[in-house]
């Protein structure tokens, strides 16, 4: 049954602007023929693994255009500003993506997927650092993670009505997971 295997690929890459290293850990959740859910999180802290560049083929054009947006935020964004604000790149983890497949929304996948990553933080005893979306916002507190922030993006420029209110506008709560468990 889907939701029972997970797929795994990590790219490992060295940044020598801040000499740092991070790896970006991809995972989702299917049963070998179907991905029900992804997620990418980065953890600059980890050392890279030899090989291996975490792909698997070519990704959809909505994938490469939401890359796009994230790495080139539209004029008016504050992404970048909150990274800066609230993330320690030295130290926290980054939930840079998630997303489950409608045909297998609310079957526990995204919620999986999250507490690989609440696990590996809780051992390195580092926080998770997230951009949500309102429908993504009751999961991650559940979960326990906290708003620092909100922003409100213009996407409208780029035809994205990510809301459905036409304004051009989507809210962005900026959120924190502090690590809850036993200190070592």
């Amino acid at each position: 049954s889907a939701g029972e295997g997970a797929i795994s690929g990590d790219t490992a890459s060295q940044n020598p602007a801040e000499n740092r290293s991070e790896s970006r850990h991809n995972h989702s959740t299917g049963d070998g023929r179907t991905v029900a859910a992804w997620a990418r999180f980065v953890i600059p802290h980890a050392k890279p693994k030899a090989g291996g560049d975490g792909t698997q083929g070519e990704e959809p054009e909505y994938k490469k255009r939401k890359q796009y947006l994230m790495s080139n935020p539209p004029p008016g964004a504050i992404p970048i500003a909150a990274r800066e604000k609230y993330l320690d790149e030295e130290k926290d983890y980054v939930l840079e993506l998630i997303a489950t497949s409608p045909a297998f929304e609310r079957q526990g996948h995204a919620s999986r997927l999250l507490k690989w990553g609440i696990e590996k933080a809780e051992r390195d005893r580092a926080r998770i650092f997230l951009e949500a979306t309102p429908a993504g916002l009751p999961l991650y507190e559940r979960l326990g993670w906290r708003v620092v922030d909100t922003m409100h993006v213009k996407l409208g420029d780029f035809g994205i009505d990510a809301e459905g209110d036409g304004d051009g506008y989507a809210q962005f709560y900026v959120m924190i997971r502090d690590p809850q468990g036993p200190k070592n």
